[in-house]
């Protein structure tokens, strides 16, 4: 995680506008404490290359030439997992090919495929898998529940004044060059570099009628780190 190249004025200017409305600056936003206060907003750039990074990159490709005990399989997806009683013991692919585990079988497939592989491997609600003549290993009903997707709002559209190289505009307005010579700076973020974690007062939220309260008692209530919504500046 880091900022990559974005010390822009733009962000700047943005954490000034908070605090004369009221909201304090802090160095970091995601410290799973943090709500309503403004700041820099840290992505996964290597900080030495200035690329994009992910789990990959960062913990997978370093060490395969030297760790021996790692098997790397490309084009490869899991169907489900293989159970011995109720021990899992390994997994099915749709190559097809069936892989032992000796201790452990991770599934770290993200929010979608993580449920999938579980209900295709009997673990969910078990009336739905008997529907499907999936034998149940273990009737856990909220597997695959509650997915939130990813709401997106946009906002009014401000122009300021700001140098061309602190907006995306950079990049839509760049030759083929420039737009190489570019790879390992601007195009490693995302151009929303500054932003808040909004979470409403008690009193803001007497006044947000019954259907957000409702909302709000069942996901917010006793969780003070959790923020109702993200706003930030994207720099168009």
């Amino acid at each position: 995680m880091s900022y990559g190249d974005s010390d822009y004025k733009l962000g700047d200017d943005y954490i000034e506008a908070a605090k004369r409305n009221g909201i304090d600056s802090t160095p970091d936003v995601n410290d799973f404490h943090t709500v309503n206060k403004a700041g820099r907003w840290p992505k996964w750039i290597n900080p030495k290359t200035l690329k994009r990074s992910d789990a990959a990159h960062g913990f997978v490709h370093p060490v395969r030439e030297d760790q021996d005990n790692l098997h790397l399989l490309t084009e490869t997806r899991v169907v489900r997992i293989l159970f011995e009683e109720n021990r899992a013991i390994g997994v099915e692919t749709t190559t097809p090919m069936t892989v032992r585990a000796r201790r452990y079988v991770i599934i770290s497939a993200g929010a979608l495929s993580t449920p999938q592989i579980l209900q295709r491997s009997g673990i969910g609600d078990a009336v739905k898998l008997e529907a499907l003549d999936i034998h149940v290993i273990s009737n856990l009903p909220d597997v695959g529940q509650n997915y939130q997707d990813h709401l997106l709002m946009s906002k009014a559209a401000y122009r300021v004044d700001a140098p061309l190289d602190n907006t995306i505009t950079t990049v839509f307005q760049s030759s083929d060059e420039t737009l190489t010579a570019l790879s390992d700076g601007p195009f490693g973020r995302n151009f929303l570099d500054t932003g808040i974690k909004l979470r409403p007062t008690d009193e803001e939220v007497l006044g947000m009628g019954l259907a957000f309260q409702k909302l709000w008692n069942e996901f917010f209530v006793g969780k003070p780190d959790k923020p109702v919504m993200y706003i930030g500046m994207f720099s168009t």
